[in-house]
């Protein structure tokens, strides 16, 4: 198993590198390196084990290095999840869901747990229902792993390529009970306007974002407002006032471009956490650029990645369910091991 895995590593982490060389907005590419970074780590610890039991069994280390690979990457996303309680903004109408979401955290853990003690106690049957069961998590895991390091190694590839831009759009997020912007929006926002002074002198600044059920306000007209009040010039502020996500954000965007004859390459602004979905989205609409991040507030994180995670993997159905196919051949791997074993 050592051999045809690494290879697998191998190639998953050389293509996925590739693929970015191509084009560092793919949001596929940095996922199969995380696939591949994965592989190389139950190689590392197939092979550390070989190496101080080298009398053991070669095929029992493969199972135990497939089984604590995969747990440490579906750990990573429990602890992450649990967190989810102690993110902000603390409102009413979300605590319900972030104390959902935190039992179903300590529930995976404690499963993690209880496989582990199935696993190494040769408990058969409880340990191949409990793998079956976690196996497709790591499908979600490897999407909040990859936006757990790509954003910062994303924004670095994007920083070697920095031009004039000839429009920057700012992607909306929220407003709060008065149509103010949120301090996550209105980072974004500053972000923004800060762009705006590096772009060409005549580039505009397009606020995006329709008026919600819960919003008093278009965000886009709320946005320009707090532009203006941070000095901006409002001939130079664009309102596309009618979006509901961040594909219509930038499709609608590009309507205005377009209208207005740019063709120049723009920069988008966003959160952090945002980058690469807005990146890869800038490619299916299609526009010509690259983001530009906003700074988060650490607080924000467990639950905006979250959110994140489930976006793209619903955005992405039939590579999810693709995924969670391919998952489970481990899983059935390790249960006809772990039999085997037992028997």
């Amino acid at each position: 198993m050592l051999v045809p895995l690494a290879v697998l590593a191998f190639m998953l982490i050389a293509g996925g590198i590739w693929l970015l060389r191509q084009e560092p907005r793919r949001l596929g590419a940095p996922e199969i390196i995380t696939w591949g970074g994965l592989a190389l780590l139950i190689v590392i610890i197939n092979g550390v084990l070989e190496l101080v039991f080298p009398t053991g069994d070669i095929d029992g280390w493969a199972l135990v290095a497939l089984v604590e690979g995969g747990s440490l990457m579906i750990a990573v996303f429990g602890l992450w999840v649990t967190t989810v309680i102690f993110s902000i903004p603390g409102t009413r109408s979300n605590r319900p869901q972030k104390l959902i979401a935190s039992i179903l955290g300590l529930i995976i853990l404690a499963a993690l747990v209880v496989l582990h003690i199935a696993f190494y106690r040769v408990d058969a049957g409880l340990a191949a229902l409990l793998m079956t069961g976690l196996a497709p998590l790591l499908v979600p895991s490897a999407t909040l792993v990859t936006l757990m390091w790509w954003p910062r190694v994303q924004q670095r590839l994007f920083s070697r390529v920095q031009k004039a831009a000839g429009a920057v759009v700012v992607l909306g997020g929220g407003l709060r009970s008065d149509g103010r912007p949120t301090r996550l929006l209105a980072k974004r926002i500053e972000a923004g306007v800060a762009a705006l002074e590096r772009a060409k002198p005549e580039a505009p600044i397009i606020m995006t974002g329709g008026q919600g059920p819960d919003e008093v306000i278009a965000e886009a007209e709320s946005m320009a407002q707090h532009a203006i009040e941070l000095g901006t010039p409002e001939n130079r502020i664009l309102r596309e006032d009618t979006s509901t996500s961040t594909f219509t954000n930038l499709r609608n965007a590009r309507g205005i471009l377009v209208r207005r004859e740019i063709d120049d390459p723009i920069v988008v602004v966003t959160s952090e956490y945002h980058v690469p979905r807005a990146a890869n989205t800038m490619r299916s609409v299609p526009l010509e650029g690259q983001v530009l991040p906003s700074r988060t507030h650490p607080a924000y994180l467990p639950a905006a990645v979250l959110r994140e995670t489930l976006a793209i993997l619903w955005q992405r159905k039939p590579m999810t369910i693709g995924l969670l196919v391919v998952s489970l051949v481990p899983a059935a791997y390790a249960v006809l091991a772990t039999f085997g074993s037992a028997a």
